[in-house]
C-alpha cells in the first residue's frame, strides 16, 4: 500500500512539473484543455484521477467478471430446464417397446402349418381271457363332452385291471395297463397278487372334471364300488390313484 503511494505521488509531480508543456489541440478554454490541466494542476488532483481511474477499471472488471458468470449459470439453468422437460413427458408418455412373439415348432416339422386335426386315439377295453387290450372302444353313454374322456380311461383301467387273472405273467398285465396308468401306480401294482384283484365287471361310471384332474367313481357289478384319480398329461388321461370306497 505504501509502495503504491509512492509511484502515485512520484506520477503527480511529474505531471504537475511538465503542466506547462502540455499541448491540447482544443479550442482555448475547451471541455478537454480544463480536464488536463485540472489533472496536470498539482499532485492532488493527479493522484485523484489516478485512483478514479484504477477503481473505474477494477469495477469494469468485476462487472464483465460477473456478467460472464451470470450468462454461463443462465445458460446451466436452461439445460437443466430443458433436461427436466424432457424427462416429464418421457414419463407422461413412456416408449412401450414391443415384445418380440416367441414361436416354438416341434423338430421335424415344416413351418408350413397343418390344418388337419389329429384324431383323437382310440381306447380299447381287454376281454376276460386275452393277454392283450383288444376289442372294440369303450363307449360312456348319458356323459357330457368334458367326462366321457376320463371315464373312457378309467373304464378301460378297469377292464384291464379286473382281468388280472386272466394274463399269464404280472409283467403282460402290467403292460397292459402302462397305457391307462402312470408309472409310480405301475410300480405298487408290481407288488400285487393277481389272483386277489377283483374280476366284477363295472356297472357305471360318474365323474367330476376340473382343468387337467378327474375324479372317477365306478359301481362295480358285485355291488362294491371304487374311486379313481386321473390326470391328463400330452393329451391322454391317466389313473394316478385307486381306492376302494366302504360298502
Amino acid at each position: 500500500m505504501k509502495s503504491l503511494k509512492v509511484i502515485t505521488n512520484k506520477l503527480a509531480a511529474a505531471l504537475a512539473g511538465r503542466a506547462d508543456k502540455v499541448n491540447v489541440r482544443a479550442t482555448r478554454g475547451g471541455l478537454l484543455h480544463r480536464a488536463v490541466a485540472w489533472v496536470t494542476w498539482n499532485r492532488r488532483n493527479a493522484r485523484l484521477t489516478f485512483i478514479i481511474t484504477v477503481s473505474v477499471l477494477v469495477l469494469a472488471f468485476l462487472v464483465f467478471t460477473r456478467l460472464t458468470a451470470y450468462q454461463r449459470e443462465m445458460a446451466a439453468w436452461e439445460a437443466q430446464q430443458a433436461a427436466d422437460t424432457a424427462a416429464a413427458q418421457q414419463a407422461a408418455h413412456p416408449t412401450v417397446t414391443p415384445t418380440p412373439e416367441i414361436t416354438f415348432k416341434e423338430l421335424g416339422a415344416t413351418d408350413t402349418e397343418s390344418t388337419t386335426p389329429i384324431p383323437e386315439p382310440k381306447i380299447t377295453l381287454t376281454p376276460l381271457g386275452q393277454a392283450t387290450p383288444t376289442g372294440t372302444p369303450v363307449v360312456v353313454s348319458g356323459a357330457t363332452a368334458v367326462e366321457k374322456a376320463p371315464q373312457a380311461a378309467a373304464g378301460a383301467f378297469l377292464k384291464t385291471w379286473t382281468a388280472a387273472a386272466s394274463y399269464k405273467t404280472t409283467g403282460a398285465w402290467l403292460d397292459a395297463l402302462a397305457p391307462y396308468t402312470t408309472q409310480p401306480m405301475l410300480d405298487l401294482f408290481k407288488l400285487t397278487d393277481v389272483t386277489q384283484v377283483p374280476t366284477a365287471k363295472v356297472k357305471a361310471l360318474t365323474s367330476v372334471t376340473t382343468g387337467s384332474t378327474s375324479a372317477v367313481d365306478a359301481v362295480m357289478a358285485d355291488g362294491s364300488r371304487l374311486t379313481l384319480a386321473l390326470e391328463a398329461a400330452d393329451g391322454h388321461w391317466k389313473v394316478t390313484d385307486l381306492d376302494e370306497a366302504a360298502r
